[in-house]
């Protein structure tokens, strides 16, 4: 009897302990990860504020902005808005180096976002990366030469804004944290 009861016992305790198991995998299996935006975002939040259009600038810049997650996780879609329709190119950056992680062509709608999925790419927590395009047409944000970087958006950290004049792929090598031109964005999705 006491044998049965010992048996029981532990069979009792194994199912339990698999039920568990069992039901946070599903958990996670169901778990729906939602994609952040951080440009988009903090335009929806009022962070910046429109001051202005340029269409077919004498000037054409790369420009975008430096960023690091609190997460790690992809960037699966780079997202951008100008005031014109024309394809533009878009590139990641590895902040550090300076060198290319990745380049992609968007064909853009005049003041409409515009979206290319991409292969994903990993992002590691805490590394800096800087996202760009490169136009002669963009939108102007500032915030009266207040300071509107570093700004905390979701899991990632924008640190500052990032510009070069040049019609050729050159890191955005000059910075500032009062004004943003453009609008470039990446589809980020943080791991769990």
């Amino acid at each position: 009897m006491m044998k049965t009861l010992k048996l029981l016992t532990v069979i009792f305790l194994t199912t339990l302990l698999l039920s568990c198991s069992k039901n946070k995998e599903d958990e996670e299996l169901y778990m729906v990860i939602t994609p952040q935006y951080p440009m988009k975002t903090l335009l929806e939040n009022g962070a910046m504020e429109l001051k202005g259009t340029k269409v077919n600038s004498t000037n054409t810049f790369e420009l975008g902005y430096e960023f690091k997650t609190f997460k790690n996780g992809k960037i699966t879609a780079f997202n951008v808005r100008i005031p014109d329709s024309e394809e533009i190119r878009v590139t990641l950056w590895d902040a550090e180096t300076e060198e290319i992680i990745y380049t992609e062509y968007v064909q853009t709608t005049a003041d409409l976002i515009s979206t290319i999925e991409i292969n994903p790419i990993n992002i590691i927590s805490g590394k800096n990366y800087v996202i760009s395009l490169n136009t002669n047409d963009y939108y102007a944000f500032n915030d009266n030469g207040n300071q509107i970087f570093p700004i905390e958006t979701n899991d990632v950290f924008i640190l500052n804004y990032r510009v070069k004049m040049s019609t050729i792929q050159q890191f955005p090598s000059f910075s500032s944290e009062s004004s943003y031109l453009g609008v470039v964005d990446v589809k980020f999705v943080p791991n769990n």
